[in-house]
């Protein structure tokens, strides 16, 4: 299929599409027999070779040679998106997403709004995350991850008519004990029972 036609060319000619990284559209293969021909395409300059040989050392618990190989593609969204993956750093994850999401401009997509919300609340960035999401077009917004990763920021910021739309909301995509929506769901529901214009309380104050 159109997933496995890339790696076909590159058994046949030794060469990889010429695409940038970020609009890959074949497999992400982890096997390490793959690792020479990829490396081969690296030395003729396929930024895309480097973000596949990342993806594919990091899979296989090798790290830091990852992270030189997504730094060798050099400023592409995927790459960045991949070093912030990365990163312990959650202000340093912060601004390679930040980095990657300039480069994309109008083509931001859900994978990418949602990680970034994610290192921005790990942060305590919550005032950047809610401008992120309320500058986003209604579209992506109406994604459900997307909408649970900005629910800290919500609370923090007294969003309450946005708090009242997502607790009233089915989520689907909510998986068994996942703290975006548990642990925010106890603590809007305290900040409902508290006399009107005082602050949402913090977790650890309602426990």
């Amino acid at each position: 299929g159109p997933q496995e036609q890339p790696w076909l060319e590159l058994l046949r000619t030794g060469n990889l599409p010429d695409v940038p990284p970020y609009r890959w559209e074949g497999r992400f293969l982890t096997d390490l027999r793959w690792l020479p021909l990829l490396e081969r395409a690296a030395q003729s300059g396929s930024a895309t070779a480097a973000v596949l040989i990342g993806v594919l050392l990091t899979e296989n618990s090798r790290r830091e040679e990852a992270r030189g190989w997504f730094e060798r593609a050099g400023d592409d969204p995927l790459a960045l998106r991949c070093l912030a993956q990365l990163e312990e750093d959650p202000d340093r994850a912060c601004d390679l997403m930040s980095r990657a999401l300039g480069l994309l401009g109008d083509e931001v997509t859900r994978e990418y709004a949602q990680e970034y919300l994610q290192f921005l609340t790990q942060a305590g960035r919550l005032q950047q995350a809610w401008d992120f999401y309320d500058s986003q077009d209604a579209s992506l917004q109406a994604y459900e991850r997307v909408r649970l990763y900005v629910l800290s920021a919500a609370l923090k910021l007294g969003k309450i008519d946005f708090l009242d739309e997502q607790y009233s909301h089915p989520f689907a995509v909510v998986r068994e004990g996942e703290r975006e929506y548990t642990g925010g769901y106890f603590t809007y529901q305290a900040w409902k029972d508290l006399p009107e214009g005082q602050d949402c309380p913090t977790e650890e104050q309602i426990r």
